[in-house]
């Protein structure tokens, strides 16, 4: 028997658990970032739908500006309130016999 084996093993230990707090840390601001990506994609988008619509209004095309940006608008909405759906349904997560 190696008389150090004990602080060996004791030592990878730690390099291993502090290779698995850099890996998930890194993980988690990747998801950060693509994340806030989306976000910022998103706005564009709509503000750019929005731009679109106030132009067709300005064209004197009521329809079509309501059409776009009522679209958009509703686009938006369903977009947050399926994300709070989706996260609220994570965080409670179903018994095994539960529908």
């Amino acid at each position: 028997m190696v008389p150090e084996s004990p602080e060996r093993i004791f030592r990878q230990w730690e390099l291993e658990a502090d290779h698995r707090r850099t890996y998930e840390r890194q993980a988690l601001e990747a998801a950060i970032r693509q994340d806030v990506r989306g976000q910022i994609s998103a706005l564009l988008f709509a503000l750019a739908a929005l731009s679109v619509a106030a132009f067709a209004l300005w064209l004197g095309q009521p329809w079509v500006a309501g059409t776009i940006g009522g679209g958009t608008i509703a686009s938006v909405v369903g977009a947050f309130l399926y994300q709070r759906v989706a996260a609220k349904a994570k965080s409670y997560p179903q018994s095994p016999g539960g529908r």
